[in-house]
């Protein structure tokens, strides 16, 4: 009797260019690792032990292991496949032996190329399972308990497409750019627009920005303005809106000011954060009252794709609400 276990990976130490292809295989699965655990109770006996490991799901290829022992200290494996092949797969499998200190031995690779249904790979190699010892005209088997784990033949198989070309990817990493831009507002490096709140706080910022992220701001661009009063929005509310318009993002939104920041972004025509606030009201909405709430919302301040939403949530959940 035989267990397979499909493995992600075991071991590094199986070779360096799995180690190194690690990321790219993650995207294109071109191996698949099994460790096989046999019985040596069946191996004794002199039965073969037969077990099969999918290699390919579409279309479907199966991978047929036939395991014995010959002469106590070798070990045979033939492989067989079914249906065919197409011509374009080559396979190589390699083989390993895990002993009972843990080890990962290096047994055989084989070269799988041109499969037929009537394709046989044959393996053949030194691998002392069992002792032989005469007593007079009768003959002892013992196990050989350094090559075994728990009684078990441990063998880790790895068998993988070599037909794949795995593409040469340059990782590009996360821009920096609103982190970059937001550092220009945070240090205030060559602010030109000044915006004063209602509790007389004034922001420093930079009128091109402004008026690349807000329609309504570029009319101030156009109007040649260099400052604007926000008498209707706490200094909090402005601050928001300013770190979005840097970084198109939003931070520390909470039902206790989303709505305040949504009139905001509605005002200065901030289409994204208008959908952010949108977003923290939806995590609220778990019944149908809830649901007209958020629509009455968000028809205030124009969120159409939201009101949209809002009408296909009560439709799809009106009779479990």
């Amino acid at each position: 009797m035989a267990t397979v276990l499909n493995l992600l990976d075991l071991t590094n130490d199986i070779s360096e260019n799995a180690h190194r292809n690690a990321e790219n295989k993650k995207k294109i699965k071109t191996s698949v690792n099994s460790l096989i655990l046999i019985n040596t109770n069946t191996l004794k006996s002199g039965a073969d032990i037969t077990f099969e490991i999918i290699v390919n799901m579409d279309p479907k290829i199966v991978c047929s292991f036939y395991v014995s022992v010959r002469q106590t200290c070798y070990v045979s494996i033939t492989v067989t496949f079914k249906p065919n092949v197409p011509d374009t797969f080559k396979y190589e499998l390699s083989l390993y032996h895990i002993n009972s200190t843990m080890t990962l031995n290096f047994l055989e690779v084989l070269h799988l190329e041109n499969i037929t249904e009537k394709s046989t790979f044959n393996c053949m190699q030194p691998l002392q399972i069992f002792t032989s010892t005469w007593y007079g005209n009768s003959n002892r088997i013992d196990l050989f308990s350094e090559n075994l784990i728990n009684m078990h033949l441990c063998v880790y198989c790895r068998i993988t497409r070599k037909d794949i070309i795995i593409p040469l990817e340059v990782e590009i990493p996360p821009s920096e750019m609103g982190q970059q831009f937001y550092s220009l507002y945070e240090n205030k490096t060559l602010t030109d627009f000044k915006i004063i709140s209602r509790d007389n706080q004034v922001f420093l910022a930079h009128k091109v920005v402004l008026a690349a992220r807000s329609p309504v701001f570029n009319e101030f661009q156009e109007s040649q303005k260099n400052e604007v009063e926000i008498n209707d929005f706490r200094s909090d509310i402005v601050e928001l809106m300013l770190r979005h318009i840097y970084t198109d993002s939003i931070e520390n939104l909470n039902e206790e000011n989303v709505e305040a920041v949504l009139a905001i972004a509605d005002k200065y025509g901030l289409k994204n954060l208008k959908l952010l606030c949108m977003q923290q009201i939806s995590k609220c909405v778990n019944n149908i009252a809830k649901a007209l709430d958020s629509f009455s919302i968000a028809e205030n301040y124009n969120v159409t794709e939201f009101k949209e939403m809002a009408v296909e949530f009560i439709k799809n959940n009106r009779l479990n609400l």
